[in-house]
């Protein structure tokens, strides 16, 4: 339990165990309260979940992340990436979402590596310039929705359904009985 450090209060069942430089953070429980409520609001709890990161080299960013829960709501997970050592970059691209929705049965990895090539090429619509993605995610996507910062790519409300991926392939099981999608300059104005 803990009073202060940008909560309220803070309870929580956490262990924390390591293998050379791969630390596995993980949760039985989480209960917070925000600083602004009051010290009689009831607090918010999280179920259990583990965060999996290898230690940086010193003044680099994290190259390697992992994540699973059996369930999170999407704005939960946002404020505690917040709070995560990760690249700048994809912190904010998760800002920029602005996501909302619940993921179930989660698990997410990914590793950040050189490019094999003797050159580093930019590919702007990745993001990751010269770097090489190793990605691994499934989850129950329930009644999600986010903004995409890429134009190639649609904005989605209200998204249920199963997605399993890597970086070179994946599938989206849509089940979703109002989804939406916003997909900019499809249709161009004819002005």
């Amino acid at each position: 339990e803990k009073e202060g450090h940008g909560c309220g209060r803070i309870e929580r069942t956490v262990t924390q165990t390591s293998a050379g430089k791969i630390f596995l953070l993980t949760t039985k429980n989480l209960a917070w309260r925000d600083l602004q409520s009051p010290s009689n609001s009831v607090l918010k709890k999280i179920g259990p979940m583990t965060f999996k990161w290898r230690t940086p080299e010193k003044n680099a960013e994290l190259k390697e992340f992992g994540f699973s829960a059996p369930s999170i709501q999407i704005a939960d997970l946002t404020l505690f990436t917040k709070n995560l050592p990760l690249p700048k970059k994809l912190s904010q691209l998760i800002a920029n979402a602005r996501a909302s929705g619940e993921l179930q049965n989660i698990d997410l990895s990914w590793v950040e590596n050189k490019s094999p090539l003797p050159l580093p090429l930019p590919l702007p619509s990745s993001g990751l310039g010269g770097a090489q993605l190793d990605l691994k995610l499934s989850a129950k996507l329930v009644d999600l929705s986010f903004n995409t910062p890429y134009k190639a790519l649609p904005s989605v409300a209200h998204l249920t359904g199963t997605l399993l991926t890597t970086e070179k392939a994946g599938s989206l099981t849509l089940d979703s009985q109002h989804l939406a999608l916003q997909i900019n300059d499809f249709l161009s104005d004819p002005k």
